[in-house]
C-alpha cells in the first residue's frame, strides 16, 4: 500500500481525466532502490497489436535494462512499458 507524500510545488494543481484504453493493464510497486515504501515503478501491459509512439528519457546514459531492451527487442514489437521514477 502506498504512503502519502508531499507534492512538489512544481507539480500541476490538477491532472486531466484520461480515457480508458481497452486491454491496457497497469500496476505499480515499490522498488526500494531510492525510496523505501514508495511506489516508484509502473508497468503498463499492452494488448497484442498495440502501437506506441516512443520512449523518452532525460538521461545522458541508459541503465543496463534500457540498453538490453534497445538491442534485443524488435522495433514495433513492444508488449509492455516499464517506467521508473
Amino acid at each position: 500500500m502506498s504512503a502519502k507524500h508531499a507534492q512538489s510545488p512544481l507539480a500541476p494543481k490538477t491532472t486531466p481525466t484520461l480515457p480508458r484504453i481497452p486491454g491496457v493493464k497497469l500496476a505499480a510497486a515499490a522498488s526500494g532502490v531510492r525510496y523505501q515504501g514508495r511506489d516508484d515503478v509502473m508497468l503498463a501491459l499492452l494488448p497484442a497489436g498495440a502501437t506506441i509512439a516512443g520512449v523518452l528519457t532525460r538521461s545522458k546514459t541508459c541503465y543496463a535494462p534500457v540498453d538490453w531492451c534497445s538491442k534485443n527487442l524488435s522495433r514495433g514489437k513492444v508488449r509492455a512499458i516499464v517506467v521508473n521514477a
